[in-house]
């Protein structure tokens, strides 16, 4: 008997599944595990700046414009890098290089969602935390994302962009940029990079093949960026006392800061001869680990009036 119903079941599910990887294909543009790291270290700075009484409202606003702005600036980085991202194996499968989504869509998309954030953060956590995130998201795009095919500086810049974020997170809660602020941005510029030296040591012939000057290929054993890793994470041990000097935090937190630093000082200090790929990893991988244990430990220590 034949069936003239205009209506089938695959099409609705087909039209779904496809929904749903557009749907993903967009959130990749955010980088989320990235915005996480922001959110991360701009809620330890509104807690940071918000002394003894920490609003959840105010809290969850800065996040929310924040994730806005963030993941906004990620879409227009990948715009931007969408030709450097399709001659490297850990991103030709991005959204745009795969042809997933359209270049426009990418645009359109990272511009609205950052101006949405940046105005999002001006009504809901002041001019001053929205004027904040709009430095933030130009030096992300207009800055690090073009000095990344021009010089090896550009980790500087970027170091910037990352920097940031808790200086939102104490603006957000106090309306002020103060010696606190500071403190949380010296930490989070020192730790990048290290952090990023390891993460181009890895990538490096990928980022060359992508014409990205991220990093020197003239380095081949490592030497240079072994040594500039070393001198970083020792200096990032005495910086990380700075929130108990300028009274934003307690013994317990200097105590902390103190080991951790010093741990992971040792992973600067620990490399073979031969294998500097696996030296550039354990880096990579205890900076993902120090980085949230001092902060965390930075909010429960944190000094209260």
């Amino acid at each position: 008997m034949k069936d003239d119903s205009p209506y089938t079941i695959a099409a609705p599910v087909e039209v779904s599944r496809v929904e749903v990887s557009r749907l993903a294909d967009y959130l990749a543009l955010t980088k989320p595990r990235l915005v996480s790291l922001v959110l991360l270290t701009t809620a330890i700075g509104f807690v940071v700046g918000s002394g003894a009484a920490v609003s959840f409202m105010g809290l969850l606003h800065v996040l929310i414009g924040t994730a806005l702005v963030a993941g906004g600036g990620a879409a227009l980085n990948q715009y931007l890098e969408r030709d450097a991202d399709a001659r490297m194996r850990r991103t030709a499968n991005r959204p745009l290089p795969a042809a997933r989504l359209e270049t426009k869509e990418a645009l359109i998309f990272g511009t609205l969602i950052t101006l949405g954030g940046l105005a999002y953060l001006y009504f809901f956590s002041g001019e001053l935390t929205s004027a904040v995130g709009v430095v933030t998201a130009a030096t992300y795009v207009l800055v690090y994302t073009p000095l990344k095919r021009v010089t090896p500086w550009c980790v500087a810049a970027g170091a910037v962009v990352g920097a940031l974020p808790p200086v939102m997170g104490v603006a957000a809660a106090s309306g002020e940029i103060a010696f606190g602020s500071a403190a949380l941005f010296v930490i989070m510029f020192v730790w990048q990079l290290p952090h990023f030296l390891a993460i181009a040591w890895i990538y490096r012939e990928e980022y060359a093949n992508a014409r990205m000057s991220v990093v020197r290929l003239t380095d081949v054993p490592g030497t240079r960026t072994t040594r500039h890793i070393l001198v970083l994470n020792l200096i990032l041990v005495p910086l990380t006392l700075l929130p108990s000097l300028v009274g934003i935090a307690g013994p317990g937190y200097t105590i902390t800061a103190a080991v951790l630093g010093v741990a992971f000082a040792a992973t600067a200090l620990r490399r073979s001869s031969s294998d500097m790929g696996a030296y550039a990893r354990r880096v990579f991988y205890a900076s993902l680990i120090y980085l949230p244990i001092l902060f965390i430990f930075l909010a429960i220590f944190r000094a209260t009036p």
